[in-house]
């Protein structure tokens, strides 16, 4: 298997991974809403249900597992895409299959570039990438 098959196939994994956890993280946050509800249903006040909940500790928790599943997310786009401009795609024909801007593709090839030392991208033209785009 090529390489950059393997690394595709260990960020789906990675992603996949954090996207369980998220779920994980999800789910009890959900219990808590439930339980918080069943308080006030019961006639507890809002201060001292807030009080019963661990709402900063879920709130901790839920904001790591969305960055990690972010970032398990950009990499496998990272591997990609690397493998798209191998096989000759431009960063405008990599905007339109992935529905993305043209800045935000030149952005990720840049990050390619940068962090994953991908010689064979010297030579893609990139376009000025200081301007806009839009979000992941």
């Amino acid at each position: 298997m090529e390489e950059a098959t393997q690394r595709i196939i260990d960020a789906m994994h990675s992603l996949i991974e954090a996207n369980r956890h998220v779920r994980a993280v999800l789910t009890d946050a959900e219990e808590i809403l439930h339980a918080g509800i069943a308080h006030l249903e019961s006639g507890v006040d809002v201060m001292t249900a807030l009080r019963m909940a661990p709402t900063s500790a879920q709130r901790h928790s839920t904001q790591e597992a969305l960055e990690q599943a972010r970032a398990a997310r950009h990499e496998l786009r990272l591997q990609v895409m690397a493998v798209c401009f191998d096989d000759g795609m431009t960063p405008r024909e990599i905007a339109e299959q992935w529905g993305i801007s043209r800045q935000r593709a030149d952005r990720m090839v840049q990050e390619i570039k940068r962090h994953h030392d991908e010689p064979h991208l010297a030579a893609v033209p990139m376009a000025d990438a200081s301007g806009g785009g839009d979000p992941e």
